[in-house]
């Protein structure tokens, strides 16, 4: 019974440390679009501030506005018309 028991545990560990391990997969995954995002290297989801439809700021958008100066878009096309 206690041989069951200490594999049952050993799972358990073996379990938990998988779980960690995913975390911080995800964590650094998440970090690093982070950065990507930072440094403008993706695309950008931004949520309309007038009718909180999400739309897409792209690449060529972003390096073009920081050449202008600009400031990243807060509304969508369709509210900005």
């Amino acid at each position: 019974m206690r041989d069951l028991e200490k594999v049952f545990q050993e799972e358990d560990e073996i379990e938990a440390k998988q779980k960690v391990e995913r975390s911080k997969e995800k964590l650094f995954e998440d970090a690093l679009d982070a950065i990507r995002v930072k440094w403008g290297e993706v695309d950008w989801k931004i949520v309309c501030q007038e009718c909180g439809v999400v739309f897409i700021f792209t690449k060529g958008e972003q390096d073009f506005y920081k050449k202008q100066n600009f400031n990243s878009p807060r509304r969508c096309l369709g509210c900005k018309a």
